[in-house]
């Protein structure tokens, strides 16, 4: 009996690596047709001024659709230049097909108003903005959350092909003859990847420079991701900026770091400590986590700030305004959710803790803690996107927290000097009860 089921398997086996032999073969004789037979359409070598052009975005999921759409934002982008849009999403990710729409009305309404105060319209033979000016493309996973190793090399093929097709023009998705050039291809591809998507840090970082503060960035091992912030802030916005490496789940990296600090920046009135650490778990299973996820969650999300906070209060007390102190917390501070109870338990620690030193610490010291909800940056893509979505679906206004508006709090609370030991939940309504 043992042998049959033995030999039963290895038939199985052989049958399945049959059929993906198959199907590998197929799937290349087709693209070396389609490859093949594109080479005969006529691709211009340059694009008259002022002529029709298709831009191809390639939107991720979570953070990177929201990086992609805020880069953008900030070209900007000009849809008399690229007058035909594609976006390409993954199947099942409605959020972003959803923010594609939403970016193309927020473009065309930009587009009209601009159109009207110079007295053009948008009724020439190429429609710039609009449902005929752009296209969603669905394609399907490269592989799935928790989808078995086994099945992935088949839908990477799949989704490889999809690819395919859309650069060639000819997904089912794409509406023909739209887009009015002469060669099928987009004459501009813009995507996006690991490592890419803009933080929090960053974005409230660039906030105070704006402002004319001169900033310091301290960071754990991304080192290029910090050089590349202060670059951009110092040349964007002539302010001093001085970067750190540090551990802020160490007491000895956190006191370093505002030493250092405040011997590049010669004082502090502002600290924004934003260091958090989390590691996913089941959040119910109270034997998921060891001892030193436990301690790690603690030393970075709680004891961190403490010893920042300690460091810098002589030197807000000498200040003739004081210092304010705002520590990023979490939505899963304020309630039995988040990324795993570790996390949640030390972030509602952290919240307490700005509560205490406010009150204690004063009058020089102002002490706030931001709870973000769910930002759509790389913190974001531990999460899958049916985790997304059912976070979105939980909050009144039906979107994620958007990073930019997170980013203007920290802003407002800075300035504000009649505000000390405030809670301010970022989180689109998630925290209502």
């Amino acid at each position: 009996m043992a042998l049959f089921a033995g030999a039963g398997s290895l038939q199985l086996l052989f049958m399945v690596a049959a059929i993906c032999a198959v199907l590998a073969l197929a799937l290349l004789i087709a693209i070396h047709y389609l490859l093949s037979t594109s080479q005969l359409s006529t691709v211009p070598k340059t694009r008259r001024k002022q002529g029709p052009a298709h831009l191809l975005v390639v939107l991720g999921s979570g953070g990177h659709t929201a990086e992609m759409l805020s880069m953008l934002r900030r070209m900007p982008l000009d849809p008399t230049t690229y007058t035909f849009r594609t976006y390409i999403v993954t199947s099942g990710d409605a959020f972003s097909a959803s923010k594609a729409v939403e970016f193309e009305s927020a473009l065309e309404n930009q587009y009209n108003v601009k159109a009207r105060d110079h007295g053009n319209d948008n009724s020439g033979p190429v429609r710039v903005v609009g449902v005929e000016s752009f296209d969603i493309v669905t394609v399907p996973r490269a592989r799935r959350v928790h989808q078995s190793f086994l099945t992935a090399p088949l839908s990477t093929l799949q989704c490889f092909w999809a690819c395919i097709q859309v650069l060639c023009g000819t997904h089912p998705d794409q509406r023909p003859n739209l887009h009015g050039t002469a060669s099928p291809y987009p004459d501009l591809i813009l995507t996006n990847g690991p490592a890419t998507a803009v933080g929090l840090g960053a974005v409230v970082s660039e906030k105070f420079a704006a402002e004319g503060a001169n900033v310091a960035i301290s960071y754990a091992s991304n080192a290029d991701r910090a050089k590349q912030t202060a670059a951009k802030i110092e040349s964007k916005y002539n302010v001093k900026t001085a970067i750190f490496q540090g551990d802020a789940g160490k007491k000895e990296d956190s006191i370093a770091v505002v030493r250092s600090a405040i011997e590049a920046l010669g004082g502090l009135d502002v600290v924004v400590s934003n260091a958090g650490y989390t590691k996913m778990s089941k959040f119910d299973d109270l034997y998921a986590l060891e001892d030193e996820d436990w301690d790690k969650c603690w030393a970075v999300n709680v004891k961190g700030h403490m010893y920042t906070f300690r460091e810098a209060l002589p030197t807000f007390n000498k200040n003739p305004e004081g210092g304010v102190f705002i520590i990023t917390s979490s939505v899963a501070g304020l309630g039995s959710t988040g990324s795993s109870m570790a996390y949640a338990v030390a972030k509602s620690a952290s919240i307490h803790l700005a509560k205490c030193l406010a009150k204690t610490q004063g009058p020089k010291a102002r002490v706030h803690a931001v709870c973000p909800g769910l930002l759509l940056t790389e913190w974001a893509d531990i999460f899958p996107q049916e985790v997304i979505d059912k976070h979105v679906g939980q909050t009144p206004l039906q979107k994620p927290a958007d990073l930019e508006d997170t980013a203007d709090l920290y802003i407002s609370l800075a300035k504000n000097s009649s505000m000390t030991g405030q809670v301010m939940a970022v989180d689109s309504g998630f925290a209502l009860r």
